[in-house]
């Protein structure tokens, strides 16, 4: 993915690192696949790029672990000067589903209630339709400059109401 502006700060590069690994992760739940390598690709600001990897230590497809992985590479490799314009992130060495061993000690079986949560998170995220009546270009004005979005939902009844604005100023945090 590139971004729309070179990465300079850890923060920057989690946001979109998290995203890249999120995806790689629904994927390889939608086919019932494990992953025991991670491998980063990286672009810095003056178009240099390559790639690292490194082995997980039992096979797992959660977005956590995925993450946890790539950003030790990412920190272990950052270019020195400047910021990365682009990074991948490539799920290698895979085995279907069953190959997983299964401990008899409850805190080992963490990884797999993470990855039943994140599984549900993959069935809850959708899209959002505004219908012809109430598509105001307004509410949709300057987002693509935010990470994160509020949603606040208003029922079709309020609508009339006079003093509705289609954007708010969220409060400090």
């Amino acid at each position: 993915t590139t971004a729309p502006r070179d990465l300079i700060t850890d923060e920057d590069v989690k946001i979109v690192l998290y995203a890249l690994c999120e995806s790689v992760s629904a994927r390889m739940r939608e086919q019932n696949l494990l992953c025991r390598t991670v491998c980063v690709g990286i672009r810095d600001s003056h178009l240099f790029s390559y790639e690292r990897q490194c082995q997980l230590q039992h096979p797992d497809r959660t977005a956590k672990a995925l993450f946890a992985a790539a950003f030790r590479l990412i920190k272990s490799n950052r270019p020195t000067t400047g910021g990365i314009r682009s990074l991948s992130v490539r799920a290698t060495g895979l085995c279907d589903d069953t190959c997983e061993q299964i401990s008899l000690f409850p805190e080992d079986n963490v990884p797999a209630e993470r990855e039943q949560l994140e599984g549900i998170i993959d069935e809850l995220r959708g899209c959002i339709v505004f219908e012809p009546t109430y598509r105001n270009a307004d509410a949709l004005r300057g987002l693509e400059g935010f990470d994160y979005l509020w949603i606040i939902w208003e029922f079709s009844a309020n609508a009339e109401k006079k003093d509705w604005q289609p954007t708010v100023r969220p409060p400090r945090m």
